[in-house]
């Protein structure tokens, strides 16, 4: 399970990913949104060139939880 994280410490959006691929298809379909202007803006690091902006970005593993099942009697 992989989530998507941008430069700005928050996910690029609400899904978390089944894996690597599909995670990395996500973050291309988000950073199209910035190829008009041609850079990201980040609070942190200032205006992001596309090309580098993978390299600011977290592809963070996310663990799945389990829940508890309490068997009533």
């Amino acid at each position: 399970m992989i989530q998507v994280i941008s430069p700005d410490g928050f996910p690029i959006d609400s899904e978390i990913y089944a894996n690597f691929a599909s995670a990395l298809v996500a973050f291309w379909e988000w950073e199209n949104r910035y190829k008009k202007q041609g850079y990201y803006s980040s609070r942190e690091f200032g205006q992001i060139h596309l090309l580098d902006l993978i390299d600011f970005c977290e592809f963070k593993e996310i663990q799945k939880q389990r829940t508890k099942r309490t068997i009533k009697q």
